[in-house]
C-alpha cells in the first residue's frame, strides 16, 4: 500500500515537474519539436535518396535554398560540447595565464 502512494506522489511530482519546465521554458518544446521535423525530413530525405541515382555535391546546393544550406553548414561546424570546443580552439596547448591584478580602480571623485 505504501509502494502504490510513493509511485503516485512521484507520478505527481514528476508530472508537475514536466508541466513546469514547458510553462517556463517553453523554448525547449520549440526546439525539441523543430528538430523532431528535421530528423523526420532527413530520414524521408534518406529514403528516398537510397531509390534515386547519384547527384553531384555542386546539383545539391543548387537546389538547396540559401537558408537551409547556411545552417546546414553552421551546424556542421559547431562543435558537439563545450571540451571539443576547447580541444579544438587554435588555443590549445598554449600555456596562457587568466589571472588578474587585484586592482581595486580608481577612487570616485566628488
Amino acid at each position: 500500500m505504501a509502494q502504490i502512494t510513493g509511485q503516485a506522489k512521484l507520478k505527481k511530482l514528476l508530472k508537475d515537474a514536466v508541466v513546469e519546465v514547458l510553462e517556463e521554458r517553453r523554448d525547449l518544446l520549440r526546439d525539441a519539436l523543430v528538430e523532431a521535423v528535421e530528423d523526420m525530413g532527413m530520414i524521408q530525405g534518406i529514403k528516398k535518396g537510397s531509390r534515386s541515382g547519384r547527384i553531384s555535391r555542386e546539383e545539391v546546393f543548387r537546389i538547396l535554398p540559401n537558408r537551409q544550406f547556411l545552417q546546414l553548414v553552421a551546424r556542421a561546424r559547431q562543435p558537439k560540447s563545450l571540451v571539443q570546443f576547447f580541444r579544438e580552439s587554435p588555443l590549445a596547448g598554449l600555456e596562457l595565464d587568466f589571472e588578474r591584478d587585484n586592482d581595486t580602480g580608481r577612487k570616485a571623485e566628488r
